[in-house]
């Protein structure tokens, strides 16, 4: 499958989830959008990664804005970077499943044993393992479902509107207006540091935490957002 060919698919699965998710955000309880609450934190998520390249940058700007984050990695590129891997639960930041090898299609069978791969593979670094589960793409089927709940693992989308698109070359200045303009409390915000090459995903992190931060909003992980307290309901 040629590089366009997945561009496109991945471009087509986060329309779809844009088109359908904003009904059932909190319609189905077995994935999770972002929580209810009015409390002005958010979870920032990375997918894709861990990558030599920006991985490292982004940990410095979560460092920097004393936010932390969680990471949905790639086995085999965690068996590969595992120093990026400990460097990001240093920081205080969560690991979560993105499968093994990203597959673009996948049958009952495959999906258990690309998310048990990588369950070993980051136990294997990290002693712990990872709770969350993201799909690749977003997309969920029966052998996902049957799948993480062999496997205990709880499924993570992202709120509708906060879907950065940073994998498709955008500009810095759009990411950073799709995420500031957009958020709401509760909201599970989708960037990504291995999907290419991610600069402006450093760049928009840079002009976003400021802007964040002047109105007291709180960065953190999935597993410490769903710890809040649901408040009241944001559609």
């Amino acid at each position: 499958m040629t590089h366009s060919i997945i561009l496109n698919l991945i471009a087509s699965s986060s329309l779809f989830l844009a088109l359908t998710t904003t009904r059932t955000e909190f319609s189905d309880p077995d994935l999770l959008h972002r929580i209810p609450t009015t409390q002005p934190v958010v979870a920032f998520t990375f997918d894709d990664g861990p990558d030599p390249n920006f991985t490292p940058k982004i940990l410095k700007e979560l460092a920097e804005h004393h936010a932390n984050a969680t990471f949905f990695v790639i086995g085999r590129k965690a068996e590969r970077y595992p120093n990026l891997i400990k460097m990001e639960i240093a920081n205080g930041n969560e690991i979560g499943n993105h499968s093994y090898s990203h597959p673009p299609s996948w049958t009952p069978a495959s999906a258990l044993q690309e998310i048990q791969l990588t369950q070993e593979r980051v136990y294997n670094i990290t002693g712990s393992y990872p709770t969350l589960f993201r799909p690749p793409m977003g997309v969920v089927n029966s052998g996902i479902r049957r799948a993480t709940k062999q496997t205990g693992l709880r499924i993570i989308l992202w709120a509708w509107d906060q879907d950065t698109r940073d994998w498709s070359g955008r500009k810095a200045s759009a990411i950073a207006k799709q995420v500031v303009d957009h958020l709401h409390p509760g909201d599970i915000v989708l960037f990504h540091d291995g999907a290419g090459n991610q600069s402006n995903t450093v760049t928009a992190l840079h002009t976003i935490f400021p802007q964040l931060e002047q109105r007291h909003f709180r960065v953190t992980t999935v597993s410490e957002l769903l710890r809040v307290t649901s408040t009241k309901t944001h559609e």
